[in-house]
């Protein structure tokens, strides 16, 4: 029994896709460090645990961008000091705040360590290519089978 071309490329073509997802898995984005900055209530009794002047110039961008927007994300590795050291790995509802001491007013920082879900576009390029080599294989071995 001797195969066809078109039977043979379904078959090397179904394969190379069946295989893409195998050896290419999806990759792991890089843990982030998340910062959310809200002005402290005045019905609570806060302490700062720093000044807004003895951040370094990175956390002070970091700071007020988050101020500004509310909640701020960057990569962890490149998270200035002190957010990064005291970044909680817990879950939100339990995240712990620094309280920061800027104008006069209260602030409670929130930095938080997220790993963020794969990219979608990765995942359906991985599941596509697996489908479309399930039905390459499927075609090829039907022929190949059913050949006459």
């Amino acid at each position: 029994m001797r195969l066809s071309l078109r039977v043979a490329a379904a078959l090397l073509v179904g394969t190379a896709l069946f295989a893409f997802p195998l050896v290419s898995p999806v990759p792991t984005p890089s843990e982030q460090l998340e910062l959310e900055v809200d002005v402290a209530p005045d019905d609570r009794n806060y302490r700062a645990d720093h000044d807004y002047q003895s951040l370094s110039a990175d956390a002070k961008a970091l700071f007020d961008e988050a101020k500004s927007d509310g909640i701020v994300t960057v990569p962890l590795s490149e998270a200035p000091e002190p957010w990064a050291t005291q970044a909680n790995e817990s879950e939100r509802l339990t995240a712990s705040s620094d309280v920061v001491a800027r104008d006069g007013d209260l602030y409670l920082a929130f930095p938080m360590r997220t790993l963020p879900s794969p990219s979608p576009v990765h995942l359906l390029a991985r599941i596509g290519s697996l489908a479309a080599g399930v039905a390459a294989l499927a075609y090829g071995g039907y022929r190949a089978v059913n050949a006459t």
